[in-house]
């Protein structure tokens, strides 16, 4: 593969890899018989059995646990592909490749270097806080593609008043995956960033920044306008009290939602990557105004979500996944500010994470 070809199509080549890494496996897991993918799973098979696309049941009973987006995706799916494990996961594919495309494409745009680009696209498709989400037919590979496509369209939302409209209908249809409140924590990423960047007065305050707003609400509102009309009373009482506003707690604490995304969900790059982060960090002062603009927008994007995640009573460490773009979008800003510098340091560390990979591999096969 010469240098030309790389630099003309980073994207291509980092989605091919993604892509040759996960699809010849899609079909092949077994989908388990309990958890959250045998309810999500379940109850789609239910709605489809009735030809009903919105009103969610769980043993012919009216039960709503999340946004109505993953089950059309999942009725669709079981209409293509008939019973397969592929009719389950598709989407997650078909978005995760998408947001590799769209990193890959934006940082090349704005950095300029190819190299950086392709590692992007490759360590966000492959890294363990994406891929296990891929291959499960869940809502986090669906938000984590939702968020990663957000960071172009805020970064540019500045500039382009396209970019601004994106930026609020990507974040009104991350609302319909598990919860409105994906929608809410997006828009305030947006909003620190304009705060940010000393725009938030115009964003408050002109309809033309007002109107894409209310189209991101509009699209939201839509997808669950129908179990709303249609079954008022479950959908109030299931979905809006019981898994929204009654959310138990658990005894976990705050590192338990935050640690694992800067450690086991950057595997098997977690020691280039950390040590990437440490060195930007240290380095910030000299980095480039255009590097410093887009650690600013991952960093604004994130927070909100992270903050959230870290302080509510009931904490897990899937619900800060739909980070790992922001994240890793940072972690290639912090690497190609420091290759320069610490070239030697990267090529023991890379080494060094190989050799972990080899070894977790062998120790999987052997098991």
């Amino acid at each position: 593969m010469t240098p030309e070809f790389m630099k003309k199509y980073p994207a291509l080549i980092a989605s091919g890899v993604v892509m040759l890494c996960t699809w010849p496996f899609a079909n092949l897991r077994i989908m388990r018989p309990g958890g959250d993918e045998k309810v999500y799973v379940s109850q789609a098979l239910e709605m489809l059995g009735r030809g009903d696309w919105f009103v969610q049941t769980l043993a012919q009973e009216p039960n709503y646990y999340k946004g109505p987006l993953h089950y059309l995706f999942l009725i669709f799916g079981t209409r293509l592909f008939g019973l397969q494990n592929i009719a389950t996961v598709y989407m997650n594919f078909l978005l995760v490749g998408l947001a590799v495309v769209v990193l890959v494409k934006f940082y090349q745009k704005v950095q300029g270097d190819a190299d950086h680009s392709i590692w992007l696209g490759v360590t966000f498709g492959l890294c363990a806080g994406v891929l296990p989400f891929t291959f499960s037919s869940q809502m986090e590979a669906e938000l984590i593609a939702l968020y990663a496509i957000a960071i172009p369209a805020l970064f540019y939302s500045r500039q382009s008043h396209k970019a601004e409209w994106l930026f609020w209908l990507v974040a009104g249809i991350a609302g319909l995956t598990k919860s409105p409140l994906h929608a809410v924590l997006l828009g305030l990423g947006g909003y620190l960033y304009w705060a940010a960047t000393g725009s938030l007065i115009q964003r408050l305050t002109t309809w033309r920044s007002l109107l894409p707003l209310a189209g991101g609400i509009t699209a939201c509102c839509a997808g669950f306008l129908p179990a709303f009309l249609y079954d008022m009373d479950n959908f109030l009482n299931t979905y809006v009290v019981r898994e929204t506003l009654s959310k138990s707690a658990n005894r976990h604490s705050w590192y338990r939602a935050l640690v694992p995304v800067f450690s086991y969900n950057l595997f098997p790059w977690i020691l280039p990557s950390l040590a990437a982060l440490g060195l930007g960090i240290w380095r910030f002062g000299k980095l480039n105004s255009t590097t410093k603009s887009l650690l600013l927008t991952v960093l604004c994007l994130a927070a909100p979500t992270a903050v959230f995640f870290a302080i509510h009573p009931y904490r897990s460490s899937v619900y800060c996944v739909p980070l790992m773009g922001p994240l890793l979008v940072g972690v290639t800003l912090c690497l190609q500010a420091s290759l320069e510098h610490h070239r030697q340091l990267f090529r023991y560390l890379f080494g060094a994470s190989v050799m972990v990979f080899a070894i977790a591999l062998a120790v999987l096969l052997a098991l």
